[in-house]
């Protein structure tokens, strides 16, 4: 298509078919395009972008997919800097170098414990009425501590705290027994029994 410039029109060209081009106008147009370029290309090429993230490893390469991986919070407790942050449960194995002390509320009970790990036994002791703890162990069980602790010494007759420190120096199961009597009654007022599953 020819054209030719038109002296009576400032800055623009008319083509033979009759249609008049303004030249004044030609920095708008190629503004508007660059405009174009730079909302549309970034726009177009972002799912192969994600797709090839880091963030992203292990998705198929689907876009929706990969957002709803990324963005679910509810998946992990704690994020920080993007980076997935898992807390990790406590071990339930107790070490043998850790103490664990029982009290009359776990009469009859059974423990899952560790072989050499160290426990105490604690219960309310009054010599005063003639009522003491007699006690027996298992095979694998070895008293390592034995102590007598009043409660109130300035008060006659006051009561105290028996203490048993035991070793669990073997696996299976063990036991401890006490009975608390009086050494002229055949019978005992109370009875006080724990179980060990050693491991």
């Amino acid at each position: 298509m020819a054209y030719a410039k038109d002296s009576s029109r400032n800055g623009s060209y008319r083509f033979s078919n009759g249609s008049v081009f303004p030249m004044r106008k030609f920095p708008v147009y190629i503004l508007c395009l660059l405009i174009c370029a730079v909302l549309i290309i970034p726009v177009s090429a972002a799912p192969a972008l994600i797709s090839h993230s880091p963030l992203f490893a292990g998705n198929t390469g689907k876009y929706p997919a990969a957002t709803h991986q990324f963005y679910n919070f509810s998946s992990t407790p704690r994020y920080s800097a993007g980076i997935v942050v898992t807390k990790l449960p406590t071990s339930s194995i107790v070490s043998a170098s850790q103490s664990r002390t029982f009290t009359e509320a776990d009469n009859g009970k059974t423990f899952n414990m560790t072989r050499g790990q160290t426990v105490k036994i604690t219960l309310a002791e009054n010599p005063t009425t003639g009522y003491m703890w007699d006690t027996s162990v298992s095979d694998g069980i070895r008293i390592s501590g034995d102590s007598y602790k009043i409660s109130n010494p300035g008060l006659m007759g006051s009561g105290g705290i028996h203490t048993w420190t035991l070793v669990l120096s073997k696996s299976g199961e063990q036991e401890f027994t006490a009975l608390y009597k009086r050494a002229w009654e055949p019978e005992a007022f109370s009875t006080f029994t724990i179980h060990f599953n050693v491991k």
